[in-house]
C-alpha cells in the first residue's frame, strides 16, 4: 500500500484540512500502527493484494486515516478554522468547544463505520472469504449498519451500532438454528462470505434478515410468520439444502412413530 501523505490524509478527513501540516504531523506517527490494526481486524492477507479489487486500496487508506484521526482527537487541542479543524499552536486562539469536538468525533466515527461496511462489501467473494477476519466480521446474518437500517428500521444506524443489538441478533439466530440446524446456518454464512448463492439460498438469507430485523423491532407476531416461511422454504427445496436434510432438526420433524399391526409377533392393544 502506498504511503499516506498529507494530501491523502486530508482527502479522506476533510475536517482536518489545514493550510499547514500541523494536524497531519501529529497523526502521521500512528498511521503505520493503525494500518496494522486494520489488517489484523479486517483486511488480513488481502492487505498485500489490495490492487486486485477496484478501489479497495483507497477504502483501506480511508479507514486508516479516519481511525487514526478519531483516536487522536482527545489528545489534540482542536480549533475550528474557516477551512476546517486545526490544532491550537498558540495561547491566543481558543480551542473548539466540547460540544463541537464531540460532534466532530461522532461525524468521524460514522464515516469510519460506513467505510468499514463498504470495505467488507469489497472483500466479500475474494480470497478473504476463507480468512479468520471474514469469520469474525461476518459471524451474523446481519453484519452491517446498512442492514440495520434496511431490516430493523434504524435509519441512523452505523456499523458500531451492531453491538447494541447483539443480544437480539444472537437470540433470533438461535431460533433460526433450531429450525434449520447449525450446519445449514453456518453454510449460509459461508455463502455470504463467498458471495455464491443458489436462488433458494438467497431467498432464505433474505428471510433470515427480515426475521432478525422484526425481532429487533419486537414485532414478534410478524416474525413468527417469517420464521415459518424460512422453514417451509427449506422443506420445499431439500435438494438446495442437503445439510438441513441430513440434520437432526430435519429428522425430528419427520420422525415416524412406530405403528404396530395385528400381523406383528407382539401386538399392543390401544
Amino acid at each position: 500500500m502506498k504511503k499516506i501523505d498529507k494530501d491523502i490524509f486530508e482527502k479522506n478527513v476533510a475536517a482536518a484540512i489545514n493550510a499547514t501540516t500541523e494536524v497531519y504531523d501529529m497523526i502521521e506517527p500512528i498511521l503505520e500502527y493503525t494500518e496494522r490494526r486494520i489488517k489484523n481486524e479486517l483486511v488480513g492477507t488481502m492487505m498485500d493484494k489490495l490492487d486486485s479489487v477496484p478501489f479497495l486500496e483507497d477504502m483501506v487508506m480511508k479507514l486508516i486515516c479516519l481511525r487514526a484521526f478519531y483516536e487522536q482527537i482527545p489528545h489534540l487541542d482542536i480549533v475550528l478554522t474557516p477551512t476546517g479543524f486545526g490544532v491550537v499552536s498558540n495561547g491566543n486562539v481558543a480551542p473548539a468547544s466540547a460540544d463541537r469536538v464531540k460532534s466532530l468525533r461522532e461525524q468521524i466515527k460514522n464515516s469510519y463505520d460506513d467505510a468499514y461496511d463498504e470495505c467488507i462489501s469489497m472483500l466479500i467473494g475474494t480470497d478473504w472469504k476463507d480468512s479468520s477476519q471474514a469469520v469474525v466480521n461476518i459471524h451474523h446474518i446481519l453484519y452491517t449498519g446498512k442492514m440495520l437500517q434496511q431490516y430493523a428500521d434504524k435509519p441512523n444506524a452505523h456499523h458500531s451500532d451492531l453491538v447494541l443489538y447483539n443480544s437480539e441478533i444472537f437470540s433470533a439466530e438461535e431460533r433460526i438454528i433450531r429450525k434449520i440446524s447449525s450446519n445449514q446456518f453456518d453454510e449460509l454464512l459461508n455463502k455470504i462470505r463467498s458471495d455464491e448463492f443458489l436462488k433458494e439460498e438467497s431467498l432464505v438469507i433474505f428471510l433470515c434478515c427480515k426475521y432478525i430485523g422484526l425481532c429487533i423491532m419486537k414485532k414478534y407476531n410478524e416474525a413468527i410468520t417469517v420464521l415459518d416461511r424460512i422453514e417451509n422454504t427449506l422443506e420445499n427445496n431439500l435438494e438446495a439444502f442437503p445439510l438441513y436434510k441430513e440434520s437432526a432438526a430435519y429428522k425430528v420433524k419427520h420422525f415416524e412413530h412406530y405403528k404396530n399391526g395385528q400381523e406383528d409377533s407382539t401386538f399392543f392393544w390401544g
